[in-house]
């Protein structure tokens, strides 16, 4: 995606320099407030270039690459289209822990893997007053 954003830039900016005025103004002095507001109009419009319609399978499939679509759940769908960098297609699986998952889906009270500390603490207390109430009642 950064890359797209450069490139567009790139563009842009090939673009404005084409007008001859622009050209002279280029090799001229530009002031520091000029620069800023030119490089604010080549980033917005590359932004508006990258944001499209026509570039949004792009945008997909660099937030896909990334892995953010892992779940603790195996899911051969989304797992495949997870590609870390400098790595040959096809070699990397996702790490995922076949007999958690299956005894998660077949028992429905298994609580979370990453549960911290103050979560368990609340729960045991939880567990405790209900007790508690049994005996009363």
């Amino acid at each position: 995606l950064g890359r797209s954003v450069r490139c567009a830039v790139a563009r842009e900016l090939d673009d404005w320099l084409m007008d001859a005025n622009n050209m002279m103004c280029w090799e001229g002095k530009m002031t520091a407030a000029e620069r800023r507001i030119l490089i604010s109009v080549l980033v917005q419009k590359a932004m508006r270039y990258v944001m499209g319609e026509e570039m949004k399978s792009m945008r997909i499939g660099c937030f896909e690459r990334t892995g953010c679509l892992i779940t603790w759940l195996p899911n051969d769908i989304h797992d495949t289209k997870v590609r870390p960098r400098g790595m040959p297609q096809g070699s990397f699986t996702v790490p995922t822990n076949q007999s958690q998952s299956q005894d998660h889906l077949n028992d429905e009270t298994a609580e979370p893997e990453a549960q911290d500390e103050e979560e368990a603490a609340l729960d045991e207390e939880q567990r405790y007053l209900e007790e508690e109430e049994n005996e009363e009642g």
